[in-house]
């Protein structure tokens, strides 16, 4: 639900999850386009989706889809891998690195 808080987004479970990244502007460099109705800072928010992003361009690069495709075409890469299970592996991913770090 949209009115449930949280402090990041990994904070959230896969459909909160998916349900924020449709309420952003991926990719934007404005700050205003990451506000949302969770709670979470934009600041924050426009750090994590720019990190999405980037995975997003590294899962593409593993396919092989700039074989096909123009590197700085961000609007395929994202048209082509900015799906629910990709966010949501990003966010485990991300999830993992920082438990590492702690420990």
């Amino acid at each position: 639900m949209p009115g449930a808080k949280a402090s990041r987004p990994t904070d959230l479970g896969p459909r909160r999850l998916w349900n924020l990244r449709r309420q952003i502007v991926l990719n934007s460099l404005f700050q205003d386009d990451y506000r949302n109705g969770y709670g979470i800072d934009p600041a924050e928010a426009q750090s994590f989706f720019d990190g999405y992003v980037d995975f997003l361009y590294g899962l593409a690069e593993e396919d092989g889809f700039f074989d096909t495709h123009l590197e700085d075409d961000a609007f395929a890469v994202l048209g082509a891998y900015d799906t629910p299970q990709n966010l949501w592996g990003y966010s485990e991913a991300l999830r993992a690195s920082r438990y590492l770090d702690n420990i």
